[in-house]
């Protein structure tokens, strides 16, 4: 049977739901952290500038605070992810994993930690929050609220691939190869899903820090330790 886009999202976010990673955990936030607010009945989301830098990986956590019930519904009782384009115009999906109705009374905290993925690239990042429920036989929605698109930038990093290269005697096509292919890798373990365009096909099952030394000493004809 032919599947649309829209039935093979759903069963995306289905088998999120499947998951069921949108659990209570009371956060330990630091008291200076700023908390983002989001507003359900104008579906906008208060953010900062900048989320992050280029290049950054878990290192950066943003929070955000609504209401845990809209309309009637306990948006507990969802799942929670948080779409995004990042600024090479690659899209993904983030599964936010808790939720803590703890801090504040009748609100829910929700995190983004922004991984690799999101900050591919400096520039803009663009995303919004979705609640929604899958029936798990039809993958039809049964519950689905979105908010807006809100828009956030992150700061460029030193990109030192030329300088790497020389360093290290490797071609810089080379290692641009390698850096995709460590990429690859991580996107195979991240909670993110998403689609890496790469020029050079890799085999995500033979990537180990061996493989790659020996595969940058093959494209160089370098003589291995």
């Amino acid at each position: 049977m032919s599947t649309t886009p829209a039935i093979e999202y759903n069963m995306r976010l289905a088998e999120i739901q499947d998951h069921n990673l949108f659990r209570e955990q009371v956060l330990d936030i630091p008291e200076s952290e700023t908390i983002y607010e989001v507003d359900l009945d104008k579906r906008t989301i208060k953010v900062p500038g900048y989320l992050g830098v280029a290049s950054d990986h878990e290192s950066e956590t943003i929070y955000f605070k609504f209401s845990r019930y809209f309309d009637g519904w306990d948006l507990s009782r969802t799942t929670c992810v948080i779409q995004y384009i990042n600024a090479n115009d690659e899209g993904g999906i983030y599964p936010v994993p808790y939720y803590d109705t703890t801090k504040f009374d009748g609100m829910m905290v929700i995190p983004w930690c922004i991984s690799g993925l999101v900050s591919a690239a400096p520039g803009t990042i663009q995303f919004s929050i979705r609640f929604y429920i899958v029936d798990t036989e039809s993958k039809k929605l049964l519950y689905n609220l979105n908010t807006q698109v809100a828009k956030s930038k992150l700061y460029p990093s030193l990109d030192l691939t030329e300088e790497l290269a020389e360093l290290y005697h490797v071609d810089a096509d080379v290692l641009s190869q390698v850096y995709n292919a460590l990429r690859a890798f991580a996107q195979s373990n991240a909670w993110d899903w998403i689609e890496i365009p790469s020029e050079t096909p890799v085999d995500e099952d033979a990537l180990t820090l061996q493989n790659i030394k020996e595969w940058i000493a093959q494209k160089n004809n370098v003589p291995q330790d």
